[in-house]
């Protein structure tokens, strides 16, 4: 075994479908990946520095890392799983720009890396960019901006659909969603209601559905089911109650959703708005 010879930090993801886990060291700088089934403990990568930023790919084979690699320059790093095949991307820096940050995210078919660029304006305030990264040919695209904190995403089940947006922050912002198609192209703002925060986004199996968790300032907490051609509808209302943080998860066949209620618990409610029950705690995940 090539033992790390530095202590392991966090384990940080487990590979889809396999039983190895990225490891980053206590020093930040160093990955690692583990086997569970033989105990097996190599190294993946040292970097000059490194960010708390990684993903595996969907099908397993590869990890994203942010870090510097060789140079002063922030870069996406992508290198197979066994160390091998590593490229990198050098992030070319804009004028104000302060670093990578923010959620890092595979398409679903492995093409494309999503992540946030940090930049400060002329005028002293900063934005985060939300950045394409088309890993065949190295190319990048600004698909979408925000002033207050890096754009979360979240793809459809099929790939062919992206929810790109953030949460709300109490006495700050309220939480904003729109949806995109797979090439980055804007189909839709779903939050566009002064009073509505938009805390949460689920998709459906089907990758056509979505459920939405809203907190209406002077009202509760209201779900809706909506379609990606645009339909929405209510499926239920819980006056004066606020979120609990996750708030809201799916089940696998997409029949059943669980709701946090701060004041309630977890509510579990089928599709057509029916409550089947109500359990004290807070949301984790569903049993695949």
């Amino acid at each position: 075994d090539r033992s790390p010879s530095r202590g392991l930090g966090d384990v940080y993801k487990r590979q889809p479908g396999a039983q190895r886990l990225l490891i980053r060291a206590l020093n930040g700088s160093e990955w690692y990946v583990y086997d569970a089934e033989t105990g097996r403990v190599d190294t993946l990568l040292s970097l000059r520095e490194s960010h708390a930023m990684a993903a595996w790919s969907p099908d397993g084979q590869r990890v994203a890392l942010v870090g510097k690699h060789h140079d002063d320059q922030d870069a996406i790093i992508v290198v197979s799983y066994n160390g091998t095949q590593l490229r990198q991307y050098v992030i070319q820096p804009v004028d104000g720009y302060e670093g990578l940050g923010g959620a890092l995210q595979w398409s679903a078919d492995g093409r494309t890396l999503l992540f946030n660029r940090q930049v400060m304006t002329e005028t002293g305030s900063r934005i985060y960019e939300a950045i394409g990264l088309n890993l065949e040919n190295g190319t990048s695209d600004i698909l979408a901006t925000n002033r207050f904190s890096p754009l979360e995403f979240i793809w459809s089940p099929d790939g062919h659909w992206l929810f790109m947006g953030y949460a709300g922050q109490a006495g700050s912002h309220l939480g904003r969603w729109s949806l995109y198609r797979a090439d980055g192209r804007l189909e839709r703002v779903l939050s566009s209601e002064p009073d509505r925060d938009d805390s949460a986004i689920q998709w459906l199996p089907d990758s056509q559905g979505y459920v939405l968790f809203s907190v209406h300032l002077h009202v509760g907490v209201e779900l809706r089911l909506g379609r990606i051609d645009g339909t929405e509808q209510v499926l239920a209302r819980f006056l004066d109650t606020g979120p609990a943080l996750p708030t809201l998860a799916i089940s696998p066949d997409g029949t059943l959703i669980a709701a946090g209620l701060s004041e309630r618990g977890i509510v579990i409610l089928d599709r057509q708005g029916q409550q089947l029950a109500l359990l004290p705690g807070r949301i984790n995940m569903w049993r695949p």
